[in-house]
């Protein structure tokens, strides 16, 4: 009997496995330890199952990611992740990296100071030395969203601390424990792993009809996908010269 509550990846792993019905088949319970250790190796060769525990633990992995995109639900407002949320910057040094986990970029924040979001044409038609100009405090920055690079606003003559407030993915992919994302949204994974393990190309596995309709069934209880143009739809729409939310 499988527990109705699902509160971690292996939860994930067991309830998918027997939605597909890829069990093993038990005719009786274990008596014995020796019965239990041969169950056990048995359960480990996997030899007789169509997928596997790794196979559905990426599935799981990919599901989870798969939620915090469509719903944007993870936010890191903590800003004090060094490389990710958080960049020490020396002086005469005014540029850091987004990383590809982030989604979408809230606040920035130099030494605990919000800063204002400008635009690179806006600021070449004003002047053509504002990226050599120095400050002791940056007060704007741009962000090219293509290259994923952010830019201070002048030269800092002192050295200081970058940080943001961000939406972004899962830090990374886990074997065991609890997902990032919000319990209320791990019964839904169950319907993106089915929908992955029907398109694994295997002669006893490949469904399109099963996919497409696991697929459909995620959509109705996450939403949609963005498409490239919504994103740059709702970037846009937030204002070119004061946009205070960066989506990638």
């Amino acid at each position: 009997m499988v527990s109705v509550a699902i509160t971690t990846i292996c939860d994930l792993v067991e309830h998918c496995r027997r939605r597909l019905d890829d069990v093993s088949p038990l005719d009786d319970l274990p008596e014995t330890n020796l019965q239990l250790i041969q169950q056990a190796a048995e359960e480990a060769d996997e030899s007789d199952l169509l997928w596997t525990t790794a196979e559905l633990r990426h599935y799981a992995n990919e599901a989870i990611r798969e939620v915090a995109i469509r719903t944007r639900c993870i936010r890191d407002n903590a800003r004090n992740v060094a490389g990710f949320t958080s960049f020490e910057l020396a002086p005469g040094e005014n540029e850091v990296s987004i990383d590809h986990r982030i989604l979408v970029v809230r606040k920035v924040f130099w030494n605990g100071i919000v800063l204002w979001p400008d635009s690179e044409q806006f600021l070449d038609e004003a002047s053509s030395t504002w990226r050599e100009d120095t400050t002791d405090c940056p007060r704007r920055f741009v962000l090219n969203r293509s290259a994923r690079q952010l830019m201070l606003v002048g030269l800092p003559t002192t050295a200081g601390t970058v940080s943001f407030d961000v939406i972004r993915m899962p830090m990374k992919a886990i074997e065991q424990g609890i997902p990032e994302i919000p319990p209320k949204y791990l019964p839904h994974c169950l319907h993106w792993m089915c929908h992955l393990a029907y398109l694994k190309n295997d002669a006893d596995t490949a469904d399109a009809n099963q996919a497409a309709n696991y697929e459909t069934l995620f959509t109705a209880a996450v939403g949609p996908s963005r498409t490239d143009h919504e994103v740059e739809l709702a970037y846009h729409q937030q204002g070119r010269r004061r946009a205070r939310l960066y989506y990638f």
